[in-house]
């Protein structure tokens, strides 16, 4: 039965003893890359900083009752939100923002590719230029990892310098928190202050409405006041009284025009003082005149009332021009004539009377109309005053209403407020590295040992399959087909080295 091969450890030996240099060199030259490696690596470092992102405040039934527009949320599905995550970090702005607040500054490489571009695109500017491929390069040294079933996720900055890592790092991560809470601070601000400006435009027009009902009841009861004194029979005199008011008010201003003429360019020069009995006796016949008309609307002209305070009005238009012509000119004594103050005088007095008139005409057409609104208009009135106090209602519901609103959305935002600061925030902030990433020593010539004993023996191996010669005593019966007796080991004996080499191992005799 013939045997399969089997290994002999002298065989192993002797292959080892006759090819050692094939063996230690291989190994020698690995240790050497392993060296000169470990001396050329670039060590790396990552900073990372963990992010939590949790869920909203659950609200019970009451307080979804306190709060309108409140409503419980579903915790935060990092997987739905992962795309979103990762460009508004890797975003141009995000990285530009990062670039600037830890000064970075761009390297030679940078500038000078840069450069290249700008040449190539001569629209774009330098600036641009480097600035797009600072932002690209941060990019490409960005990590981002999500957890599976958990609310965080990791963000990681890879650098050749540990500081550097760390503190970009923990820009990126302090900036997506500022961002997101900047943009739901200005959603929340948003809804409140449409609440405000609604609740202050309504409270304004609630204000309009309410004043607007008080005066036309105010009007109303004044009305209703006048009807009660008014004597439809004295009607005709008023009237009467009224033009005979408007013609004389004709001839002052008649007058008035002449005065001016005369005063030509100094009419806008010249101005009289007004003292304070002037401007006293000026609010008594203002009071008297309005008492006046109502007695001339309500009595007959020759009444001892209407008699009595007609002699009081004119009693006080002559101390009233008497005052004029003592303390008007004043401030005129030593500029002008005394032609220019004589018509200074005379304007004064005539605007004054002119003024009366006005007062006089108003006030009786004023009572004469509520005269004849009070008896054709009384309907109207209760229509009007109904729509102003539903308008008055209506103002006060819809006031009612955004203030409850603004309410609201103060509670809201006290409550995401709170609930932002625990939404967002950083539970493992970044650190600066202490051992680079790419630099475990160890592993390096764990592996080159490996390699190079592994080519070694590779290169070994590769020999023994080339060398043709006998090695032992089964290769020559083998070769032969005869049995071996013994092997006689080939001696060197004298003979020339340049004779025909014999294969190793053979014997000259069998």
């Amino acid at each position: 039965m013939q045997q399969g091969p089997s290994f002999d450890i002298r065989t192993i030996m002797q292959i080892v003893q006759r090819r050692k240099w094939f063996l230690i060199v291989p190994l020698v030259l690995a240790t050497l890359a392993c060296i000169f490696i470990i001396q050329i690596t670039i060590p790396i470092y990552q900073s990372k900083a963990t992010i939590q992102m949790g869920r909203f405040l659950m609200l019970t039934g009451q307080m979804n009752q306190l709060v309108p527009g409140v409503t419980a949320q579903n915790r935060v599905r990092m997987r739905d939100n992962k795309e979103a995550i990762y460009k508004q970090l890797s975003n141009k702005i995000t990285i530009g923002k990062v670039i600037d607040r830890v000064g970075m500054k761009p390297k030679e490489s940078q500038i000078e590719k840069a450069a290249e571009i700008v040449k190539k695109n001569p629209a774009l500017s330098h600036e641009d230029a480097l600035r797009s491929i600072m932002v690209a390069q941060l990019t490409q040294k960005l990590t981002l990892e999500f957890a599976q079933r958990s609310e965080y996720f990791e963000i990681g900055t890879k650098s050749n310098q540990p500081k550097n890592a760390f503190l970009i790092t923990k820009t990126l991560a302090d900036l997506f928190i500022e961002e997101n809470l900047m943009t739901e601070l200005t959603r929340l601000k948003g809804t409140a202050d449409f609440a405000t400006s609604q609740m202050e435009t309504y409270r304004l027009k609630l204000q309009d409405s309410e004043d607007a009902l008080r005066a036309y009841r105010r009007s109303m009861a004044q009305t209703s006041n006048q009807n009660l004194t008014v004597n439809s029979e004295n009607l005709p005199h008023v009237n009467s009284l009224i033009h005979s008011y408007e013609a004389e008010k004709l001839k002052r201003i008649d007058e008035l025009n002449d005065v001016e003429s005369k005063l030509g360019e100094l009419n806008s020069e010249i101005h009289m003082y007004q003292s304070n009995e002037a401007t006293q006796l000026k609010a008594q016949l203002i009071e008297k005149i309005s008492k006046q008309a109502e007695l001339l609307i309500s009595f007959p002209w020759n009444n001892g009332d209407v008699l009595r305070i007609g002699t009081e009005i004119s009693n006080l238009k002559d101390r009233l021009r008497t005052e004029i012509r003592r303390t008007g000119p004043r401030d005129l004594q030593g500029k002008y004539g005394h032609s220019v103050i004589s018509l200074a005088i005379k304007r004064e007095t005539v605007e004054t009377e002119m003024s009366l008139l006005n007062k006089q005409i108003n006030t009786l057409n004023r009572l004469i109309d509520l005269f004849n609104r009070a008896r054709t208009t009384v309907p109207v009135q209760e229509l009007t005053l109904n729509n102003l106090q539903a308008t008055v209602e209506k103002n006060r519901q819809l006031y009612q209403t955004f203030v409850d609103q603004a309410n609201s959305s103060r509670i809201r935002e006290a409550m995401q407020m709170t609930e932002m600061k625990v939404r967002y925030r950083v539970i493992d902030p970044a650190q600066i590295p202490v051992a680079p990433i790419n630099a475990d020593n160890m592993q390096i010539i764990l592996i080159s040992v490996i390699a190079g004993l592994g080519l070694g023996i590779g290169l070994v191996y590769l020999l023994e399959l080339l060398d043709n010669s006998y090695k032992g005593i089964e290769e020559i019966e083998t070769a032969l087909g005869v049995s071996v007796l013994g092997i006689v080991p080939k001696m060197d004996l004298g003979h020339s080295r340049s004779s025909k080499k014999t294969l190793p191992l053979t014997s000259d005799s069998i």
